[in-house]
């Protein structure tokens, strides 16, 4: 996806082809070694997308440096029309959502947010409460899974294996995903990041099509389900 590639222009057709719009990219790391080229080059594969949002995972135990590449991070992706996301997690230099919030204060830069993540913030041991004293203007959108409640604060192996995995659709476990829905911004995009180890034979529409009836059943919202003729074949289309 990165430059002029044959899968950057079939995607790009297929969003003029289909009317979907892109809510982010993901994911841009930035390390110690990360060029800021190689950042440049994510951005601008945004822009081509035309993505509101790039994600942003930091993985630098040097917190000062952290914070003036994720400032440079932001200032790029504002001049690409996106806003930059900073995820937390407890496998990365930003554990927590107070950790978030630091860096993206420090950064100092108005296209800086957060991104929130159910399990993420349940596992680092924050709350819904949290993210509800927030300003609104740092969360723009969220991401959505399910799980069991516990463990809090597990080894990171452990944490790792059950977010790339191990997640559930909305709805289907034990995390306090209503009183998170509540505490963001109204209006706020709702993201379902839910790898399901079970599901990864399934081709890739029918899994969209599961993680969609699971979260308009989830938010209590009728949903429709249509099949239309297609270029490419068959398309579905989902629809509150």
């Amino acid at each position: 996806m990165i430059g002029a590639t044959p899968m950057m222009r079939s995607t790009l057709t297929r969003i003029d082809h289909t009317g979907i719009s892109v809510l982010d990219v993901e994911v841009l790391r930035l390390r110690p070694d990360t060029e800021h080229d190689h950042v440049l080059r994510i951005l601008d594969a945004g822009a081509q997308l035309s993505a509101r949002y790039v994600l942003v995972i930091c993985n630098d135990p040097d917190e000062q440096r952290m914070v003036d590449r994720f400032a440079g991070t932001c200032e790029a992706a504002a001049e690409r029309g996106m806003r930059a996301c900073l995820e937390f997690m407890i496998f990365s230099s930003v554990k927590t959502l107070g950790d978030a919030r630091r860096v993206v204060a420090q950064a100092g830069h108005q296209g800086g947010a957060i991104l929130v993540d159910s399990l993420h913030l349940q596992r680092s041991g924050g709350t819904p409460a949290e993210v509800a004293a927030l300003p609104r203007e740092l969360l723009p959108y969220a991401q959505l899974c399910d799980g069991p409640f516990g463990p809090i604060m597990p080894a990171e192996a452990v944490a790792l294996t059950e977010a790339r995995t191990g997640r559930l659709f909305p709805g289907d476990g034990q995390l306090p995903l209503h009183d998170l829905v509540h505490a963001l911004p109204a209006g706020a995009p709702l993201a379902v990041e839910a790898p399901v180890a079970a599901l990864a034979g399934l081709p890739a529409a029918e899994r969209v099509r599961q993680a969609y009836v699971a979260v308009a059943r989830f938010l209590g919202s009728p949903f429709t389900l249509r099949r239309r003729p297609g270029r490419d074949g068959p398309k579905v289309e989902f629809g509150l």
